[in-house]
């Protein structure tokens, strides 16, 4: 008699084998192992520019207001200013520490632009291949073909599962919202109470030192 755990590996690896395409004819899983091969140069070059990312950008004594005096220290400097990198031990600090909001906003655009010119393309040409592996295969979308495998199953159940959790969540989210927009208001009181993208962690951060 076949064991549970038995049984249950056997059905693991069939699957697998499937979402390998390995149940396909000769030139479909051709077809897929080409895509995937491209896929992971398109990965490895993803990474490589972001790895090799190195831009730096200048500010004054001034703009760096808030940030622990080591840390300003142990930046590079051209004449008078301040060399400042988009590597994590650079950027979190200022996002967290920095009381002047345009350094902040500066920074943050910069770490989200990165490698703009080289690496937009690599993602929209992922997102297609992934589109064409996932149909290959079986699948309707990318996202049905990595859920197959998961808890959620499908994309439905995970939609359905964040659409109830942020209906739960909202009045929390209200709540602190409110915090945050009086947190900025005292920071800043010409802002309106206005929230920014680049405002979050540097007022989380006071929120955090002050409640808890």
């Amino acid at each position: 008699m076949t064991e549970p755990e038995d049984l249950r590996f056997l059905e693991s690896e069939v699957r697998d084998y499937k979402r390998a395409g390995l149940d396909l004819d000769k030139d479909t899983r051709d077809q897929v192992q080409a895509l995937k091969t491209r896929m992971s140069e398109l990965s490895i070059n993803f990474s490589k520019n972001s790895n090799e990312e190195n831009s730096t950008h200048e500010f004054t004594l001034a703009e760096l207001e808030g940030l622990p005096e080591d840390f300003k220290n142990s930046l590079e400097k051209v004449n008078d200013n301040f060399l400042v990198s988009l590597a994590y031990p650079h950027y979190i600090p200022i996002m967290q520490l920095c009381k002047v909001s345009s350094t902040r906003q500066t920074i943050e655009k910069a770490f989200n632009s990165r490698c703009i010119d080289t690496n937009v393309d690599i993602i929209e040409e992922l997102i297609r291949l992934r589109a064409q592996v996932a149909k290959l295969l079986g699948f309707q979308t990318h996202a049905d073909y990595v859920l197959d495998t998961r808890m959620a199953k499908n994309p439905t159940n995970v939609r359905t599962f964040l659409s109830e959790l942020a209906t739960k969540m909202k009045p929390l989210q209200v709540e602190e919202m409110k915090e945050l927009e009086a947190l900025k208001l005292r920071e800043d009181p010409t802002s309106g109470g206005k929230l920014n993208a680049w405002d979050g962690g540097y007022l989380k951060d006071i929120q955090m030192k002050e409640k808890f």
